[in-house]
């Protein structure tokens, strides 16, 4: 009877799914599979969000005078899309947004200084847009990027000229686009093998070139629009 006991015994310990041994690496001792490491692919498209904050001035020439520099800081909210290629640690691609922007300023003018009546230009100058196409260049750090950008920028201008001689007032508006330089730098870090996060400075000048405004009178004026914007964002990709 005992010898029966002693074999079923056995016979049941053999069929566990772990041995004594391996049961002692699950005791106090025992430390979890490490988690896999974050996998270098920077390479590839992506897509993503932004928002930030413009930090600039326009300069504005209104026929023949020379007006002067006004703020122009606003908030801003954009999307991006962009491809990255790789070799070695070296990262190059391309990125395109587009973005609304709460860019505005004011400026006023005498257009007839030591007149016995008073003739004045009241301008505002807005953007309310604007994108940039721009080539980008870092240096790959395992899960961080360390990157600088550079390329054109583009956007749409709005000037009004509010005319007011003596009694007389009228207000004129035009709008079209304006094109410059853009460049900048930032940094992004890989949050997972998807998705990564950055924070980037920009920095944009947008040329409007020369317009001409005619009221309903035939007051007529000749307006060079500048714009220039330093921009801090922080943007938020997804990684194909």
């Amino acid at each position: 009877m005992r010898t029966r006991f002693l074999a079923l015994a056995t016979l049941a310990l053999s069929s566990l799914p772990f041995s004594a041994a391996q049961a002692a690496d699950v005791g106090p001792g025992y430390k979890s599979p490490a988690p896999a490491a974050f996998r270098d692919r920077w390479e590839g498209f992506y897509i993503g969000a932004t928002a930030g904050y413009g930090f600039g001035n326009t300069k504005q020439t209104a026929t023949g005078f020379d007006l002067d520099s006004i703020s122009t800081n606003g908030p801003l909210v954009g999307i991006t899309a962009g491809a990255n290629w790789m070799r070695g640690n070296i990262v190059w691609g391309f990125e395109t947004d587009l973005n609304w922007a709460g860019f505005s300023g004011n400026s006023s003018i005498d257009r007839c200084a030591g007149c016995i009546f008073t003739a004045t230009s009241d301008i505002d100058t807005e953007a309310h847009w604007f994108g940039t196409t721009r080539g980008r260049l870092g240096y790959s750090m395992g899960s961080f990027l360390p990157y600088i950008t550079a390329g054109i920028a583009y956007g749409g201008l709005t000037v009004t000229d509010r005319f007011s001689v003596g009694g007389y007032q009228s207000t004129t508006t035009e709008k079209h686009m304006a094109f410059g330089p853009a460049f900048g730098a930032g940094v992004e870090w890989a949050i997972g093998n998807d998705w990564s996060a950055k924070i980037e400075y920009l920095h944009i000048d947008l040329n409007g070139g020369s317009s001409s405004m005619t009221d309903s009178r035939g007051n007529s004026a000749d307006y060079s629009t500048k714009l220039r914007e330093n921009i801090v964002r922080a943007g938020l990709n997804f990684r194909f």
